[in-house]
Order: C-alpha cells, then sequence, then structure tokens
C-alpha cells in the first residue's frame, strides 16, 4: 500500500520499490538526501539505541548534515560512526556535526521529535563566526588560517590543528571551499591535499603562497 508523500520506483518488470517519504528528503550541498536512510544506516550500528538526521545551517548560507544519536553506555563515538557509515554511503551522506543523548526527544505519538533534535544540535553546534581575512594575508602563519577556516565550515568551534578533518565530517565539497578560502587569502591548497594531509598541521606544509610577500 502506498500513499501520497511515499517516494517509489517502478521497475521494468512493474514492481514498486519502495524508496522513503517525499517530506523526509532535503537538499544538502546540492545532494538531494532521504533522512530515512541515513537513520536506518546509523540505527545499523552496533551500540547506537536511536538516531535522527537532521540539517542544520552551515553559517554560510546552506545547510550541512548532522544526526542525533543515543546509544549504549559502551557504545561508538561519533568519530567511530563517521568511519563506519563512510565505508557504506557517499561522503555527502555521511553526518558531520553530532549529538550524543542518553534519549532522543519524543513527539507526542512516540516517535523521534526530528526538529527537537535539530533544534538541539544546532544550539550545541552552532555556526562558527567567519573571521575577516587579514589585510595581508600573510600576517597569520597557514596553520592557523586553516584551524579558523575548518573550525567554521565543520561547526567546531574547538578544532586544533592536529584533529582529523575527516573524523570531524569533513569531505570533499569542504576541501573544496577550504581551498577556495585560502587562494582568497593567498594560499594555494589543493583540495585533494586536505583530503590526504588530514589535519590542518599537515595541509599547512602542502600550502604555497600565491602572491609575493608584501604585495598590496
Amino acid at each position: 500500500m502506498y500513499r501520497t508523500g511515499d517516494q517509489v520506483v517502478r521497475h521494468p518488470g512493474g514492481d514498486l520499490e519502495f524508496l522513503g517519504r517525499l517530506d523526509n528528503q532535503v537538499k544538502v550541498r546540492g545532494h538531494r538526501i532521504e533522512l530515512d536512510e541515513v537513520d536506518r544506516h546509523l540505527l545499523d550500528t552496533p551500540g547506537v539505541t536511536a538516531a535522527a538526521a537532521v540539517t542544520l545551517d552551515d553559517g554560510a548560507g546552506g545547510r550541512t548534515l548532522g544526526a542525533g544519536i543515543s546509544r549504549t553506555p559502551d557504545g561508538p563515538t561519533p568519530e567511530e560512526v563517521r568511519d563506519r557509515l563512510r565505508s557504506r554511503l557517499p561522503a555527502y551522506m555521511v553526518p558531520g556535526p553530532f549529538l550524543v543523548l542518553d534519549r532522543l526527544p519524543l513527539t507526542p505519538s512516540g516517535k523521534i521529535d526530528r526538529r527537537a533534535v535539530a533544534a538541539l544540535a544546532a544550539a550545541e553546534h552552532p555556526p562558527v563566526a567567519a573571521e575577516a581575512a587579514p589585510a595581508d594575508p600573510r600576517d597569520i602563519p597557514v596553520v592557523d588560517q586553516l584551524v579558523i577556516l575548518l573550525g567554521e565550515l565543520l561547526r567546531a568551534p574547538g578544532f586544533g590543528p592536529d584533529d582529523d578533518f575527516l573524523a570531524h565530517g569533513g569531505d570533499s565539497l569542504i576541501a573544496l571551499r577550504v581551498s577556495g578560502a585560502l587562494r582568497e587569502r593567498g594560499w594555494r591548497l589543493r583540495p585533494s591535499e586536505l583530503m590526504a594531509e588530514r589535519t590542518a598541521r599537515a595541509a599547512a606544509d602542502r600550502a604555497r603562497p600565491t602572491v609575493p610577500a608584501g604585495t598590496p
């Protein structure tokens, strides 16, 4: 039985395959994502007892994918959940910010309240205010600029120079944005180099200036 709002595909033999609810389909960084599908993979992670994928403001006029989970006492960390999902899903479907609660909020009917989860996740991971680039792009070390940019885009205010970019929810699209922002500040760093090095400190060693020192 299918009803209005269900998304299905008709196969050549006439069979219908249920894909999910249209009202839980979102667009994040140019990709359409079915939140229910992300939920299923989160719940398939050993130790995760409840889960809800949500979208959050990325601080730059777009949306980023996050998630709220509850887990057993010896359950996985957000980094471990991301690692598992990264082996099963495209990078754009792996949540970045995670909210870990003893119990996720429920609606009066007993279902997980996705809006409440999103509000709690947004409060715990607010967008980091962007800092203006210095007048001279090399007034501050590139490693410090990378830390600032990654903290903004990953919604991770405490992000440090040795923190793992991928473990905090980084992906190729964020790497592309970091590369573009660095270029505006006078540094060249390929997105693939950030993906390969994974930390701001290691990636900074691969960065090269695009303007001579002292250029106005």
